[in-house]
């Protein structure tokens, strides 16, 4: 993982395309090398394949500079694993007013614990997979379907008033 800072974290190379990356304290993160430009409407699913032997309480991704609240994505926990897994989070699909071209910075975040090892490859921005255009439109379908049924309850409490008394 070619970084520029690093925060609690050590990180050396595991072979080629991989890297050992070891929590050394509380709040771990690294940042990553600036990336070249690149095409954002179609890469936007930032994506490697991990080890975890002990999981992570926590996975998220800052992006942009300067990195700030708002423009975080997450993963949430990684699972113990000692077999490789994929990881794969739609920054676009979580943050669409964030992402844009200007963002060419990335800050891996791993929790927040002490002594955490995960081994990383094929670190890679990719276009979504059918699968995970599938999943995001069912997630969007499922909150609108949420949030119109808010909607109604709302406006029938507003029209009719239930358990109001007249004068």
């Amino acid at each position: 993982v070619p970084t520029s800072t690093m925060h609690a974290m050590a990180v050396k190379p595991a072979g080629e395309g991989t890297w050992e990356m070891r929590s050394t304290g509380g709040d771990p993160y690294v940042v990553l090398e600036r990336v070249a430009p690149f095409d954002h409407d179609r890469l936007h699913v930032l994506a490697f394949d991990c080890r975890a032997p002990r999981g992570s309480s926590g996975f998220q991704i800052y992006f942009g500079n300067p990195f700030n609240q708002y423009a975080i994505a997450s993963f949430g926990p990684l699972p113990a694993s000692d077999q490789w897994q994929e990881v794969a989070i739609d920054i676009k699909a979580q943050k669409p007013g964030e992402w844009d071209a200007k963002v060419l910075d990335f800050r891996l975040d791993l929790g927040d614990e002490d002594g955490r090892l995960l081994t990383v490859r094929n670190l890679r921005l990719r276009g979504p997979t059918q699968a995970e255009i599938a999943a995001e439109e069912a997630r969007q379908r499922e909150a609108r379907e949420k949030l119109e049924a808010l909607q109604r309850q709302i406006e029938a409490r507003l029209i009719k008033p239930a358990n109001i008394k007249p004068w």
